[in-house]
């Protein structure tokens, strides 16, 4: 086996999950990240726990820099890009001295482009994941998903690149598989990321509850339904992702009953994600004003306007979430309170154009 030599940029949850399985595989991984997790790693290792079987692995590097860790490995083969979108330049600048082939793994859309932009005649390809991860402390996370995977697909980069990556990855154990648009590996995870997601972090409830709740279940149905239309009238074509059926998700949100389809997807979603809250109502707890809410929701508010397509519930729930998030719509006013929402929605979708 040749062993490659990897950058992780935005060592965090999924970052330090993939970047750890490479390097529990036998690869030479470097970590990009912050003080506190940069401090953890150097001191203790980093704690991965998969499948129940907690890992620490001390044979990597961390910094918050990159030029050192690229002199530390002695040369890169690989960058794997793991921050949200919205730091996707910041990032990408961090190493756009190295020319080296770069992996965008992000959540949404928007980010291969940013990333084409900064790092220009770069080979760059896109990436999204299946995992479940959750964090711990800084350095240490839990994998509860087993059927995870990656999914890449070239973006500024050949198919046989892709393909020779993938086929990496699976030799180091992890499930990968290669696809030849990355469009639509983005849009199709970004339909498994926004259901349960936006709207319990404007409630401050858990997905559980608001699938519970049939008035918001509608509304997460609306939303979906319309990021749908959106990608057929994009051309995009929805496919399967490693362990999901995203083709199948689709077809029952579009032709089973609404009732019918909320207990599917309670039992899907909500309670697929194994406890852990979803990333948008740990930011919004966290107190951020930024939210990858503008890579999801928005995403399809922009595409939807850009082909003059409906999708004013999609640009609601963003704009009511950024308007929370900047303090300019009272968070209290929405704290568990479902109609709040429901209202502004409805107030949004008859504003004059």
């Amino acid at each position: 086996m040749r062993v490659l030599r990897v950058l992780v940029v935005g060592a965090g949850a999924i970052g330090s999950a993939v970047g750890g399985s490479l390097a529990l595989a036998g690869h030479r991984v470097a970590f990009l990240g912050r003080r506190a997790y940069v401090d953890q790693v150097r001191e203790r290792g980093l704690l991965l726990t998969r499948d129940g079987r907690p890992q620490r692995i001390c044979d990597v590097l961390a910094d918050t820099e990159a030029g050192p860790l690229e002199a530390g490995l002695n040369g890169l083969d690989l960058i794997i890009v793991t921050t949200k979108v919205h730091d996707t330049r910041e990032a990408c600048l961090a190493v756009r001295e190295f020319g080296i082939t770069t992996l965008v793994l992000q959540n949404g859309v928007g980010g291969d482009a940013i990333a084409a932009e900064v790092l220009e005649d770069t080979p760059i390809f896109a990436g999204v994941t299946t995992w479940v991860v959750s964090t711990e402390a800084p350095g240490e996370y839990t994998v509860s998903s087993r059927r995870r995977g990656l999914a890449l697909a070239p973006s500024m980069s050949t198919q046989l690149m892709v393909n020779g990556f993938a086929r990496r990855f699976r030799e180091a154990g992890v499930r990968c598989r290669a696809y030849d648009d990355a469009r639509s590996i983005r849009w199709s995870k970004l339909l498994l990321n926004m259901l349960g997601n936006a709207i319990p972090a404007i409630l401050d409830m858990s997905p559980a509850e608001v699938f519970a709740d049939r008035r918001l279940y509608a509304l997460e149905r609306a939303a979906f339904l319309e990021a749908v239309g959106v990608m057929r009238a994009a051309g995009i074509r929805v496919v399967d992702l490693p362990g999901y059926p995203v083709r199948a998700l689709v077809a029952a949100m579009e032709h089973l009953p609404e009732e019918a389809s909320r207990r599917l997807m309670a039992r899907r979603i909500a309670g697929g994600r194994s406890g852990k809250a979803p990333s948008l109502q740990i930011d919004a707890r966290r107190g951020r004003t930024r939210s990858e809410v503008t890579a999801l929701n928005g995403a399809v508010a922009r595409e939807a306007e850009r082909l003059g397509v409906p999708a004013p519930d999609n640009a609601a729930i963003c704009e009511t979430l950024l308007g929370v998030l900047a303090g300019d719509v009272p968070r209290e006013e929405l704290q568990r309170n479902p109609m709040a929402l429901l209202r502004r929605v409805v107030a949004y979708d008859r504003r004059d154009p």
